[in-house]
């Protein structure tokens, strides 16, 4: 009798060890920021022929368009973990709100035609965060996203 009730009480610790909520937690990552998806009013093969520009709170970067289902390269101060086109012309970016995000932080995406110095396409908006926690309630980590598409 004594054997069975030292495994009993071996496995109930150890199967909440680690958890959250009903049972143990994913490793599933995530950061904070604003998720843009952009509908460019021009053919995603003149992209890598425009400038792509980023801010978050005043904190931009910048570069020249990739080619159609190709990575953009940014530089600067704002943090883009992600910045892609489709070859429908669709413009994805993951800008990073780093580690105090606020509902109201401002992002604005700007790309600039190509050959010139118009504006094809501007956002510039205000954001309202929710909150995310991929691996379920209880499981870190909590991350604050917002989405914008034009």
């Amino acid at each position: 009798m004594r054997s069975t009730w030292f495994g009993i009480l071996l496995v109930v610790p150890l199967t909440t060890i680690g958890g959250c909520g009903d049972g143990p937690c994913t490793r599933i990552g995530c950061n904070s920021g604003a998720k843009v998806t952009i509908k460019l009013p021009f053919p995603a093969s003149d992209l890598p022929r425009t400038t792509i520009t980023v801010c978050h709170n005043g904190k931009c970067s910048s570069g020249v368009g990739p080619e159609p289902d190709r990575m953009c390269q940014l530089q600067g101060e704002a943090r883009v973990g992600f910045c892609h086109i489709n070859a429908q012309s669709e413009l994805a970016l993951h800008i990073a709100a780093g580690e105090n995000p606020q509902d109201g932080d401002r992002y604005v995406v700007t790309v600039t035609q190509p050959g010139s110095s118009v504006i094809a396409v501007a956002v510039d908006q205000p954001v309202t965060y929710t909150r995310s926690q991929p691996n379920g309630p209880g499981c870190p980590p909590i991350c604050f996203i917002a989405s914008i598409t034009n």
